[in-house]
Formats: structure tokens, sequence, C-alpha cells
């Protein structure tokens, strides 16, 4: 490739203007140059492009086809040795298949190189600057302000916290040095470290819901190791080979570990719809009317959007410094959707505007969770109403719901051909995915199992409660790898004959994976809680699960820091990679979070919490809804 530049320059310089670039590459082509040994190590750090030149140098053939679609023909060099080297300057060529690094003079700029674009092989589509950065500008000035300002906040509050003494006279404990109030306004406590540190850490009381906290740990684990290898993709060598069907990773049992990993999602909706419905439940029996319906959407909104908000500006003006080089140059898209669309995702509509658009055309993609939860989060009051008119209704509502979801799902997936199969070409993320109407499903079946809990307290036996987890595991492990049969063709599509199963495995898996979350819950519910339940109650779980709303929104940007911030270094996938790299960004996301949680999360939900009890003062014995939940992803505030 190298070579088809220099001859393209030395043809411009011969028949056009002398440029200090073409010059420069004509100097490069000429063996007799005084610079030859400096040429000789700019051609070294490049991609081998004299081999990659000489594979094109005829007709191709299918072979060399396959070997471009494997990803191979990606190389970047070595830019730290190029721009070692005086006088030269690394660049990154983009073709549909890959990139490829060239070390070329300095004097040459992107503007130069990208008119010769038209001589070089297969048509590059764009010739970009190794040194690319994005700039800061005014709003991600502003950001960077915004997050040294609540750091000073967090640090002021702390200063006013009343003062400790360890072991004094008499005492086997720590005491106050003076028994004074905060001395500082109410709202300025709401920042400091000290109370929010015991917030994060302090352990409450063991309840029916206990089990909760590792469904949602790991839950959150799920979705962080299938993203792992998802945005790591574009760096992969072997990728064909080693992921993708029919030989890869994807077609094998043990593979399925990443198709499975989008479960995690409808556990969120479930675990949201338990506590949103028993929150609110508890709440609206207390109040008269129905004042409280646009209470709690206030509190809600005001309960999430001041971390997302933060996440997602942080992200889009201040964080786009932090990369360099060509793979990051691939951040431009989603930054120009935000650039049109950051509203919707803050009025939690980014799932319907624009409409028929792929995650690649949203700004911040994973929010689309988000803006499912708070539209179901707006119909939960419509089906808490018709409970509290008559108990039987309520279930009818919530029973026809469930099904009209999972009847129009069935028939989109026979109307539009949507397939478990990614490759498949199915539209499946645009009709199915991100849809509030085929989403629901798990949701209500939450919803459902808070009224459950609250109208049947009934306690199965030891013998009931072992068929019900036995029950539960066998469905989450028919939609742990219901999808196996799918990659198992001679190509990557699904294989014939199983279109009807197909459909089927898109409609109802989702639902299924929620009604098996109840059935493996409810023993540990009534205190029935076996291995299961032990595990799901340990004790180191409830720390990290107040972590995990801030874990969803902080872990796509953390995978982009290390995987494309970065100019070099393909990496040749395994599973052993996948692993290690995994606990990589989950550690990695977990202190990113506590960051969020201590300055931003908890000091916004103290905020409101002072708010709530200004606007809607709850009565003498009422008690609020919300104190005996742990956090969910997306906790269900309420006016209390």
């Amino acid at each position: 490739m190298l070579r088809y530049v220099l001859v393209a320059a030395s043809a411009l310089q011969a028949t056009a203007d002398t440029t200090a670039c073409a010059a420069a590459l004509a100097d490069m082509a000429n063996p007799q140059s005084a610079n030859v040994a400096k040429h000789s190590l700019a051609a070294f750090t490049s991609a081998n492009v004299a081999a990659a030149g000489g594979a094109f140098a005829g007709w191709p053939t299918g072979e060399t086809y396959g070997f471009l679609l494997a990803q191979h023909m990606s190389d970047f060099g070595d830019p730290d040795a190029c721009e070692a080297i005086g006088g030269y300057r690394f660049f990154g060529v983009q073709y549909a298949f890959g990139q490829m690094g060239l070390c070329l003079p300095r004097v040459c700029d992107v503007e130069d190189l990208n008119d010769f674009r038209a001589v070089l092989p297969l048509a590059p589509s764009k010739i970009v600057s190794g040194r690319f950065r994005f700039r800061l500008g005014v709003g991600g000035g502003l950001m960077i302000a915004l997050a040294l300002l609540l750091v000073m906040m967090a640090l002021v509050a702390t200063v006013f916290e009343p003062q400790v003494i360890a072991h004094a006279k008499g005492q086997e404990d720590y005491v106050l040095l003076h028994n004074a109030e905060y001395p500082g306004p109410p709202w300025l406590r709401c920042f400091s470290l000290v109370k929010n540190y015991d917030a994060w850490l302090g352990h409450r009381a063991r309840n029916a819901l206990s089990c909760l906290d590792g469904v949602r740990v790991l839950s959150m684990l799920m979705v962080i190791h299938g993203h792992t290898l998802l945005l790591a993709e574009p760096t992969f060598t072997n990728l064909i080979e080693a992921v993708l069907p029919p030989h890869g990773l994807m077609s094998t049992a043990r593979g399925q570990a990443l198709l499975a990993d989008e479960f995690a999602v409808d556990s969120f909706f479930w675990l949201s719809g338990l506590l949103a419905t028993r929150a609110l439940v508890a709440y609206a029996s207390t109040k008269r009317g129905f004042a409280w319906v646009p209470q709690t959407y206030l509190f809600r909104y005001l309960r999430l959007t001041p971390l997302y908000g933060f996440v997602l500006l942080f992200w889009w003006k201040a964080l786009r410094v932090v990369g360099m080089g060509p793979l990051w140059l691939s951040q431009r898209g989603a930054y120009r959707n935000c650039q049109e669309h950051w509203w919707t995702n803050l009025l939690y509509v980014n799932n319907l505007v624009p409409f028929k658009t792929a995650l690649a055309d949203q700004c911040f993609g994973h929010g689309w969770y988000l803006a499912d939860d708070m539209q179901f989060f707006l119909l939960l009051p419509l089906f808490v109403v018709a409970h509290s008119f008559r108990r039987r209704t309520g279930y009818a509502a919530l029973f026809v719901g469930f099904w009209a979801s999972i009847t129009y799902s069935l028939w989109a997936a026979g109307r539009f051909d949507l397939s478990a199969n990614v490759f498949d070409g199915s539209p499946q993320f645009e009709d199915y995915y991100v849809r509030p109407w085929t989403r629901i499903p798990p949701y209500l079946v939450g919803a459902a199992t808070a009224l459950l809990l609250r109208d049947f307290p009934f306690k199965p036996s030891r013998l009931i409660s072992a068929v019900m987890r036995f029950v539960a595991l066998f469905i989450l492990g028919l939609c742990y790898f219901g999808a196996y049969p799918f990659y198992q063709g001679d190509d990557i599509k699904t294989p014939q004959g199983l279109k009807h199963l197909n459909h089927s495995y898109v409609a109802l898996s989702k639902p299924a994976w929620a009604v098996a979350l109840t059935l493996l819950c409810w023993p540990s519910f009534h205190g029935h809680r076996g291995m299961i339940g032990r595990v799901l109650e340990l004790r180191l779980w409830e720390p990290l699960a107040k972590l995990t709303y801030a874990m969803y929104l902080v872990h796509p940007p953390v995978l982009e820091v290390m995987f494309k911030a970065r100019r070099g270094g393909r990496v040749s996938f395994s599973e052993t990679w996948w692993g290690f790299s995994f606990l990589a960004v989950a550690s990695a996301t977990g202190l990113v979070a506590v960051g969020l949680h201590l300055l931003v999360e908890l000091p916004f939900a103290n905020l409101v919490g002072l708010l709530r009890k200004r606007v809607a003062a709850p009565a003498r014995h009422e008690s609020d809804a919300l104190a005996e939940l742990a956090e969910p992803l997306t906790e269900p505030a309420s006016a209390a």
C-alpha cells in the first residue's frame, strides 16, 4: 500500500504543482535518497504493505477475499515507533474490512493523503491522522468544572461532620466528640462523604427481599461480560474463526454465555417491576385520591436523571479527549447522534425517537433500557389503581398486558422474520429489542410477583420449594441454551427448518426467563433459602447492589476507553483473554461507580429526599415505602 501512495505522489509531482507532501513522498520512493535509512525504518513500523500490495497485484481470488473478511488485513503497525523517527508521523487507512497503519513524512497532512485514495487498492474510505483527538470545547470544560464542584462540595460538607474519637474512657466503641447536630445547612449534608459512605456500606436488616441483591449484582456482571466481547470486537484479528459461526465460539455450548447475557436486562425489568409495584402499592394504600400518581412520576424522574445526565454529558463532552487515533475516531458517529438527540435521552423517549433507528445511530445506545423502564413505570399506577379497586381487576389487567405483548411479539416475529440469530439480517433490534410493547412482559411478571407476595403470603413447603427451584432452573437452562440450534448451520445463518422454532424463541424466551426468576426466588421470599437462596443473600452483594445503576451507566464508556482510546495493539481473541478482560472491566467499572455513587448519585438522592419531605410529607403512621427496599438498578422512587 505504501508503494501505491509513493507512486501516486510521484505522478502528482510530475503532473501538478509540486507540494511539500508530494516531494517528501517522492523522496521516500527514491532508493538513492540520502534519507533511505529513515525511510526503511518508517516502512518497518508501518503495516506490512509490501505483502498486502502483492496479494492484490493480480486478480483477487476467493481465498484473498476470505482473508479480508477474517479481518487479517487490519494492522496498525507500531505508531509509537513511527513517531520516534524524526520527521515522521502515523496515519490510519480505513477500509470497510479493517484498518492499516502507515508511517509517512510529517509534512503530509490528512487532506494531502486523501487526494491519493483513488489510486490505492480496494479504495479506502478515509485516511485519518494517527494523532487525531476530539477537541474539548466549552461543554467539556463545563462538565469538568461541574465534576470539580461536586468534589469540592463533598469535601466541604464532610468538614462540617461532627468529629469522633476512638475508645474514650469507659467506652468500647467510637463516640462523638460532642453531642452536636450537623452545623451546616441540611442540603449541604446531602453531599457529605461520611453520610454517603455510611449509607453505601451500611447493612439493612434482613428482609424477605434480601435475595434480590444477588440477582442484581449477577445480572450486572452478565451485562458487562457480554459487552466486553462486543465492544472489543473491532480490535480482534481472528474474529471469524474464533468467535463467529459456524466454527467459532458462538456455535459451541459454552459460547451461549455470550448470547444469554442479554437476559440480564430482563432480570432488571423483573426486579424493577417487583420493587416499584411493592413500593407504590404500599404508598397508595395510605393516600386518598390520585394526587400520589404525579408525585411518583416527579420523584422518579428526579431520582434517576441527575446521575444519568451527568454520565451522559461527561461522556459526550469531556471524556472525548481521553483517546487518540483511528479507533477513537469511530466515536464521532455517537457524538454526532448526541448533538441531535441528547434531549430524547433525558426525556426517556430515546427508544422511540427517532423511530426505526439502529443502535449505532443512537446517543448513548445502552440508554434504551432506561427509556423502556421509565415508560413501564408510567403505566404502573394504572395497574396499581386497578388492583386497589378490585384485586381481580388488577391481576386481569396484568394478565391481559402480558399476553397481548407476547401475542404481538409472535405475530411480529413471523411478519418481520425476527430471528435469535444475529446474522440472519432480521430487524430484531428496531422492531423488537428496544420496543416497550415487546419488552414489557418481564416487568409485568415482576409486578404480579409483588402483588402475589402482598395478597397471598402463603409459605410453600420444603418439597414445593424444591420443585419450584427445579422448574425454575429447567426454564432458565432452556432460555440460556435455547439459541444454540440456530447457530449450527453450515454458514452463519439459521439452518433451514427452524424458522418457526426461532420465532417462538424470540417471543417467549424473555417472558419465560422472568417467570423462572419468580419461581426461583419465591421460596427465599418465605424463608426457604436453600443453597441458592443463601448464595443470593450473601452480605457481600448488598454494597455492590447499590452500585448497579452507576455501573450500568458507566460500563460502556469504560470499555471504550480500554479498547478504543489506544492507537494500536490488535487482540487475538481467546476465551482466556475474554475472562481476564471481563474481570478487569468489571473491576474498573466498579471503582468508577463508587465515585459516582458517593459524589453524584447519593447526594442528589438525598436532595430528592429532602424535597420529598417538604412536598409530600408522610402521614403520622405511614412508613417510607422505600425504606425496606434495597436500591434496584433504577430505584422506584415514590413520594413517600
